[in-house]
């Protein structure tokens, strides 16, 4: 308990000094922010959490909801008459393209503390630099990118995500994404829900030494939709077919599957507002509120490992909960791991977490999450954490946080992924322009 006091007393006052640096946590994208002239707040509780009219707004494919035409300040460059439409297909079919290059930069910049270390703190100034992009491409297609430049013993380039949308039915209910992406079957995603650095335990644990988590992007396509409830809220989906290893190429002859499926009572439409109502306005304020209550089932099967060394065949099935009441989102989930080895030993594990984020202010969110995994093997999988942190939005696009990681039970429950997992803590200070 002692060091754990130590570890939040460490992290406060590096939170209070690094409101005089800089750095950026990139996930929400300004792009957008350009292309609407309105505020992050618009469709962020805190970047990168969406609030419900952000997921809308993904739904719609990066669009508003309903009257997209009526709010946008940077129009598309057509390309091609509207009137070729109606000579396909003996005509190409006209297509548009953004006014300008729709890119957004950030920089991450971290003061890391771990007083288990040698080094009790370390400054990464800058830890990443992100190339974000996102747009539309004519009334049916969408795009998002995330390059990423990591800087820790050398310089490190990837592709976190790259993949194109295209909306395949008048509403929304069926969508093809193709490209490299988080999958659908990810209980709550990293990108667009989480605020801490550390990682939800049911996405970051794995079973074994190189075996399958779902934090890992995939290689494939996704079939997808939405469709809002008789008073909102509404139904969502999604089944895919991946390569199943990540960024690089297959390595065995099986594709990985998986499916989702959730529905939300109550709260603001998954796909817009209620019926065919329009947005009249692009509301900023008070955005967080959304009082609903959403449960949902997901499924990922799949094969890893090279052909000629035997492969390891893994389900992981699960459930999670999200609901909001007034300012307080209580959300968690539960996996059920089951690998069966080259070798024919079956390994069984489990993982799951809850969350409390309360919106103390319309710019501070204080946020406490415990989680655990526990496996057959306890040298490789055996963690109870808890991480409480804070996000500010100290400017529209300027978010600072600190964190927590405090393991419980004693250093033989704090072993992930088979490594030994020491308490630690965190200060960023997210900006994105």
């Amino acid at each position: 308990m002692k060091n754990a006091m130590k570890l939040l007393t460490a992290v406060l006052v590096l939170l209070a000094a690094d409101l005089f640096l800089w750095t950026a946590r990139a996930a929400a994208i300004p792009a957008f922010a350009r292309r609407y002239e309105t505020a992050c707040t618009t469709c962020h509780v805190v970047p990168p959490k969406l609030n419900a009219f952000g997921v809308a707004f993904k739904n719609n494919g990066y669009r508003i909801p309903v009257d997209d035409e009526k709010f946008v300040k940077q129009p598309d460059v057509p390309l091609g008459a509207p009137g070729w439409k109606k000579i396909w297909p003996k005509g190409v079919w006209p297509g548009a393209i953004p006014d300008r290059v729709p890119l957004s930069v950030g920089v991450e910049m971290v003061a890391d503390v771990n007083p288990s270390d040698p080094v009790k703190l370390n400054f990464a100034f800058p830890e990443e630099i992100e190339l974000l992009g996102g747009g539309t491409l004519g009334d049916s297609l969408s795009f998002f990118s995330d390059l990423a430049f990591e800087f820790g013993d050398g310089t490190e380039v990837g592709l976190e995500r790259g993949h194109f949308n295209m909306q395949l039915s008048e509403s929304h209910l069926a969508n093809l994404r193709l490209g490299l992406m988080e999958t659908g079957a990810t209980p709550f995603s990293r990108f667009s829900y989480r605020l801490t650095d550390a990682d939800y335990i049911v996405s970051d644990f794995r079973s074994r030494d190189g075996g399958f988590r779902f934090r890992a992007r995939q290689q494939g396509l996704e079939l997808w939709g939405a469709k809002n409830g008789p008073t909102a809220g509404g139904f969502q989906y999604s089944a895919g077919i991946v390569n199943g290893s990540g960024d690089s190429s297959d390595n065995n002859s099986q594709k990985d599957v998986y499916a989702n499926a959730s529905y939300k009572f109550g709260g603001y439409g998954v796909t817009g507002p209620a019926g065919a109502g329009a947005v009249d306005t692009l509301k900023s304020t008070d955005n967080f509120i959304d009082n609903s209550v959403e449960i949902g089932a997901f499924g990922y099967r799949g094969w890893a490992g090279e052909a000629d060394e035997g492969k390891d065949d893994f389900t992981r099935v699960g459930f999670k909960v999200n609901a909001y009441l007034d300012r307080l989102n209580v959300f968690g989930a539960y996996v059920r791991a089951r690998d069966t080895l080259p070798t024919g030993v079956l390994l069984s594990s489990n993982a799951w977490f809850i969350e409390g984020d309360v919106v103390t202010l319309p710019w501070i969110v204080g946020i406490v999450r415990y989680d655990q995994a526990e496996g057959d093997d306890a040298t490789f999988l055996n963690v109870k954490r808890v991480v409480p942190a804070v996000s500010m939005m100290i400017r529209a696009n300027v978010i600072l946080s600190a964190e927590a990681n405090i393991y419980v039970g004693g250093e033989k429950n704090g072993v992930l992924n088979g490594d030994v997992a020491h308490n630690k803590g965190a200060v960023r200070l997210a900006f994105l322009f």
